[in-house]
């Protein structure tokens, strides 16, 4: 299944241009959060295949505690404000 179609999938609804997501493919693969390795299939184009490094995880998972983070900080300001019924 094509990355694109794959992305879609698991966030509806989401816009998506393609070079930019190369581009920022390229960008973590530089920074060592992916590697990147052609597959040569027996029949058709290469394709880039693309792997998250442990590097790339642990970057992922301090990323998911500060959504985690602001997001509580989201919840305790939205219910102040309700509370409060400006």
């Amino acid at each position: 299944m094509p990355f694109h179609s794959i992305l879609l999938q698991d966030f509806p609804g989401f816009t998506i241009d393609m070079s930019t997501v190369y581009r920022c493919l390229s960008s973590l693969e530089k920074e060592g959060l992916v590697t990147m390795e052609w597959e040569l299939p027996p029949e058709g184009a290469a394709r880039k295949k693309y792997a998250i490094t442990q590097s790339g995880k642990d970057d992922l998972h301090e990323w998911k505690e500060d959504i985690e983070i602001r997001k509580h900080n989201f919840e305790v300001f939205l219910q102040k404000f309700n509370e409060r019924k400006v």
